[in-house]
């Protein structure tokens, strides 16, 4: 942000703003870096007779930690647009959206493929497409840090 910025923002826009982009670091934003460590590799351990359910459970369940993260990241990313339009808002806006396209376009297909059964390859897929997400809203949280400073 700017100080013109700041200066020509009603003082209640920015108190807004600022809680919303505290509330998207707060957010299970590192969660991605956490399944890439720990969830997906450890689909390799999961018998194949096994593997249906399990990965069933998997994707009905991460829906509750993804969607609230969303819905906070969208929250916060349209006030930070609104309130303070700008070189750092639009690019938090573009990694937010790169994140939400690489899972809509990548990890979601590769998790419905998973669903018919395990394989090496689609796991690599996986991996790499979470690692991309991953760093992507990682890209996101640290440009909403420097826009709340």
């Amino acid at each position: 942000r700017t100080a013109e910025a700041d200066a020509a923002m009603p003082q209640g826009a920015k108190a807004v703003a600022t809680r919303l982009l505290a509330t998207e670091l707060a957010t299970p934003r590192w969660a991605g870096w956490t399944v890439q460590a720990t969830a997906y590799p450890a689909f390799t351990d999961v018998p194949a007779d096994r593997w249906t359910a399990h990965h069933g459970a998997h994707s009905r369940r991460i829906g509750w930690a993804v969607g609230p993260a969303w819905v906070v990241q969208g929250a916060a990313t349209a006030a930070w647009l609104f309130a303070s339009f700008g070189t750092l808002s639009v690019l938090h806006a573009v990694a937010a959206l790169g994140g939400v396209l690489l899972t809509v376009g990548w990890a979601v297909p590769v998790h419905a493929r998973l669903g018919s059964g395990f394989t090496a390859q689609l796991q690599s897929s996986l991996l790499r497409a979470n690692a991309w997400r991953s760093v992507v809203f990682t890209a996101a949280a640290l440009l909403a840090t420097v826009g709340a400073a």
